[in-house]
């Protein structure tokens, strides 16, 4: 999936019509590779929830929204472990996004569509275990798909 700079004030990271990521200029000079990939892998995540994400938009469920927007943080952190990446640059990166803009702009007036970085670090806690089990029984299984015989 491409990726495009854009000239915003804000720092952020974003899928425009799920063909490419976009990232503003302040969030290049704010955050490192690690967390620009983490980011990316986040944005990524909304391709699988697209439908309901907008959906949740129009109806202003800021309820489903969060829910939503952890999903993509599940779908973010498994992806970055995959890739033996560290998972926590996903939190790192929203906490230096979110002082940044807060920092400038104070809150955003789609904040309450959003978890708080508390919840999203208790988030990340709590699916650690599933995603380490998973790699687990991968290395104790040999890796890759058995074959049932």
């Amino acid at each position: 999936m491409p990726a495009e700079v854009i000239d915003l004030p804000q720092a952020a990271v974003a899928l425009h019509a799920r063909a490419v990521v976009l990232i503003s200029a302040p969030a290049v000079a704010l955050l490192n590779a690690a967390e620009l990939q983490a980011l990316a892998a986040h944005e990524i995540g909304h391709e699988f929830v697209w439908t309901e994400f907008n959906r949740a938009l129009q109806d202003a469920d800021q309820e489903r929204l969060k829910e939503l927007e952890l999903v993509c943080d599940a779908i973010a952190v498994v992806t970055l472990h995959g890739l033996a990446m560290d998972p926590s640059r996903l939190i790192d990166a929203l906490e230096k996004i979110s002082r940044f803009n807060r920092e400038r702009f104070g809150t955003a007036i789609n904040e309450s569509n959003y978890p708080t970085i508390a919840e999203r670090r208790a988030f990340a806690r709590r699916i650690a275990p599933w995603y380490s089990s998973d790699s687990r029984r991968r290395v104790e299984t040999g890796g890759g798909l058995q074959r049932k015989r």
